[in-house]
């Protein structure tokens, strides 16, 4: 049987889109716990299921990530 690995900053990425500066593990495991993770699970059975999440999106299934609000238009800055 074939293994991958995959370096878990890579899967959290997939599955957040983008990663706080602080707080990974925990804000991986909030935004899992949103997906109906159960709330017993630790933090490290919550990255175990996010690199199996991409482990799957690899293989061509679908992946599950947490749906992100599009970022707000800039403001155009006037000319005086």
């Amino acid at each position: 049987m074939p293994v991958d690995v995959v370096a878990p900053a890579s899967a959290r990425k997939l599955v957040l889109g983008k990663l706080p500066r602080s707080g990974v593990k925990a804000a991986t495991r909030a935004a899992v716990r949103e997906m109906g993770l159960p709330d017993d699970w630790s933090d490290d059975e919550a990255d175990a299921f996010v690199v199996a999440n991409w482990s799957l999106s690899a293989l061509g299934g679908f992946a599950f990530v947490v749906e992100q609000a599009p970022p707000a238009p800039k403001k155009k800055k006037r000319a005086a």
